[in-house]
């Protein structure tokens, strides 16, 4: 799903994720890095 809706992973893509801790740390976080996302361009807010 991660593939198909965000935009494709590279130095000039940051991902900003806002909701429940529970479902970024367990769902979003590890479906960006899987997709090739670094975890340094994902901003949690």
């Amino acid at each position: 799903m991660i593939d198909e809706h965000c935009y494709p992973a590279g130095e000039n893509t940051v991902n900003l994720l806002c909701g429940p801790a529970t479902m970024i740390k367990n769902a979003c976080i590890p479906g960006l890095t899987a997709s090739g996302h670094a975890e340094k361009n994902i901003l949690i807010f």
